[in-house]
């Protein structure tokens, strides 16, 4: 839903329909979005326990290591090749790899937990760290991840909601995303969200070289991306 007008279209007492995110005029607008939870689709995701979030640092490596290589490895290890895929995660999730990437000021990790428990993560990249385009007004959602036992229980939508609080409390106006053009699951809950595709790029995984849609939501108005 996109607002254009130079009035507040969201006042408190009424929300606008809630299977789809949107962005609005100002960032004081989009903060009273999220407070209300406009931003959630109507099914079961808010009968599911609010989600906490702990910024990671790198004396979490081990943790990260752990739910980072399981997470992935449930997504997508059948759907690849064997020998491409234990090469993409000798690489990817490689203990010096993701050291460095804690380490990365404008790279931020972020693990989600339900009260004690841990649900999944997700890590988010500006300016220099974003993996392919380094917009200056925008923050990339690199990974979100939810454990399988924690999955359809609304919390992946949380924690796009935690996303999207990052790229406003940075002066963000998009945050965009790569997602695998086979994963039509995951396409289909960011298009539910109001994310749109824009592109595309490569995306390799060992020698196998596939492709990854690119799509992105517009936070606040600002300048627009696609333009630079």
């Amino acid at each position: 839903m996109i607002f254009t007008d130079g009035h507040d279209p969201c006042p408190a007492d009424s929300a606008p329909p809630a299977t789809q995110l949107f962005y609005a005029k100002s960032k004081k607008t989009a903060k009273i979005a999220l407070e209300n939870q406009w931003l959630c689709p109507k099914e079961p995701y808010f009968r599911a326990m609010n989600l906490a979030f702990k910024k990671w640092g790198p004396k979490d490596i081990e943790a990260l290591l752990a739910i980072g290589r399981k997470t992935f490895k449930d997504a997508f290890e059948l759907q690849n090749k064997a020998e491409d895929f234990k090469t993409y995660m000798d690489v990817a999730f490689s203990r010096e790899q993701l050291l460095r990437q804690l380490k990365e000021k404008d790279s931020a990790f972020y693990l989600a937990l339900r009260g004690k428990t841990p649900c999944g993560y997700l890590k988010v990249n500006q300016n220099e760290a974003q993996t392919d385009l380094k917009w200056r007004h925008g923050m990339e959602l690199e990974r979100i991840y939810v454990l399988q036992e924690h999955q359809n229980m609304g919390y992946g939508h949380q924690m796009v909601r935690k996303a999207l609080d990052l790229a406003m409390a940075a002066n963000k106006s998009c945050l965009w995303l790569g997602v695998w053009e086979k994963n039509l699951r995951a396409i289909a809950f960011y298009e539910k969200l109001g994310f749109t595709k824009f592109g595309s790029h490569p995306y390799h995984i060992g020698s196998d070289k596939q492709t990854d849609w690119l799509m992105k939501y517009n936070v606040v108005c600002g300048p627009r991306e696609t333009e630079r």
